[in-house]
């Protein structure tokens, strides 16, 4: 992990999970998660490593990115704390607010794949960014 902040973390609670109902966690190729939700639904109370970066002042700008790859033998995903990384991604973000407290939640309008309609939320809709979830999920 590259290190943008200025000294190491002081202080992280962390929680290990050495029980978990379901198939998915037995046959999936899980090697942990790093806990970036709010610490409104944070086990045990515990204060995300994020918000103790945070309140230690170790990063730049209060944003978290993660990119994910789809050859992870070639390469593995990255975080990066503090900003992103524009080899990752074209154009510009854009950034919404949180519209609910849990996950990191937002508004957003119609989904496009290859700049074509899928007329998904064509209404607008409820979103969520979870970087702890084992897949990605839309409307039925």
């Amino acid at each position: 992990m590259r290190q943008t902040g200025k000294y190491p973390l002081q202080f992280t609670e962390f929680i290990e999970a050495t029980f978990e109902l379901g198939v998915t966690f037995w046959v999936a190729k899980f090697d942990g998660i790093l806990g970036l939700g709010n610490k409104e639904i944070s086990v045990g109370g515990a204060a995300p490593v994020w918000y103790n970066m945070l309140s230690e002042g170790l990063i730049k700008e209060p944003v978290f990115s993660f990119w994910l790859n789809r050859n992870t033998e070639e390469e593995g995903g990255e975080i990066v704390f503090g900003g992103s990384n524009p080899n990752h991604y074209k154009g510009n973000h854009a950034y919404v607010p949180v519209t609910r407290k849990g996950y990191w939640q937002f508004n957003m309008g119609v989904v496009y794949i290859d700049g074509k309609t899928t007329g998904y939320c064509s209404g607008g809709c409820a979103a969520i960014a979870d970087s702890g979830t084992s897949l990605f999920t839309g409307p039925s």
